[in-house]
């Protein structure tokens, strides 16, 4: 039996930040990893020692060895991508729980320049997006993921949204249907609205200069000041990004394959 589609609900910030000139305003990232299951236990203590114990135990939570390796692997990432642009080791990084039940970082003493950041990973792929002050969230899926397109699409799409999917063939009805998911979820992320927030109140739709553009059922609702991105970074996943920009011009994005300890090598096969 094929599995839904998870929803994610992790938005993050913080305060700390004494390295910020590293990612200045105007300016996103996103770090990216393949997880191969043949490499990744031999580096798997260096990942969990950067956990809390909270995180540790989350992650002997999963019953299969790949989702603990992946979700320690994927946290790890996380803690040596934000590392880069505070002067925090990786392991004193630390969360609480938000609203809505995202985690979010503790306030720390620092700056007054904030980081805010998001987490998404899938089999064989994790991703964090970082920031400075702009909301952002990202989302990753397997393109072969086993699901039931039509049957997720009516339930959580927007009616254009469905009626789009119904006019292209098979082979590209998947692609669409996991391009407009993660953008979905990454706009959910950034929002920071978590589980409240219901996909079918707004829409995306591919531009002819090949931009994503959000609208809303809610005419009263504003699309301006959101910036989108969908991208393929690995033969096998997808991946999509939301920024709010808010008053800034259009965000530059860099986008780099990375690893959680410097011994790993970033380029591996699923």
């Amino acid at each position: 039996m094929s599995q839904p589609l998870q929803r994610n609900q992790t938005r993050e910030h913080t305060n700390c930040d004494s390295r910020s000139n590293l990612l200045p305003t105007g300016r996103a990232v996103v770090f990216h990893t393949r997880v191969a299951s043949t490499s990744v236990p031999r580096y798997l203590p260096a990942c969990v020692a950067m956990l809390s114990r909270t995180e540790q135990e989350r992650q002997q939570a999963f019953r299969f060895p790949q989702d603990q390796h992946l979700f320690a692997y994927a946290h790890a990432l996380l803690r040596t991508s934000l590392s880069r642009f505070a002067d925090i080791p990786p392991a004193d990084w630390k969360f609480e729980t938000g609203a809505h039940g995202r985690p979010e970082l503790c306030r720390l003493q620092g700056e007054p320049t904030q980081l805010r950041f998001n987490l998404s990973h899938t089999r064989g792929f994790a991703a964090c997006a970082i920031t400075r002050e702009a909301d952002i969230g990202i989302d990753v899926e397997r393109l072969d993921r086993n699901v039931d397109l039509h049957a997720i699409a009516e339930r959580h799409f927007a009616p254009s949204e469905v009626d789009h999917l119904t006019t292209l063939a098979a082979s590209a009805r998947r692609r669409r249907f996991l391009e407009f998911w993660t953008l979905k979820e990454a706009y959910v992320k950034a929002c920071g609205g978590g589980l409240t927030m219901s996909l079918r109140d707004f829409h995306f739709e591919p531009g002819h200069d090949g931009q994503w553009r959000i609208g809303f059922a809610d005419p009263d609702r504003q699309a301006d000041h959101w910036q989108f991105t969908c991208t393929q970074p690995t033969p096998h996943h997808i991946m999509s990004t939301a920024i709010h920009c808010r008053n800034q011009p259009e965000f530059a994005i860099h986008v780099e394959e990375s690893a959680p300890v410097p011994s790993v090598p970033t380029r591996q096969d699923d």
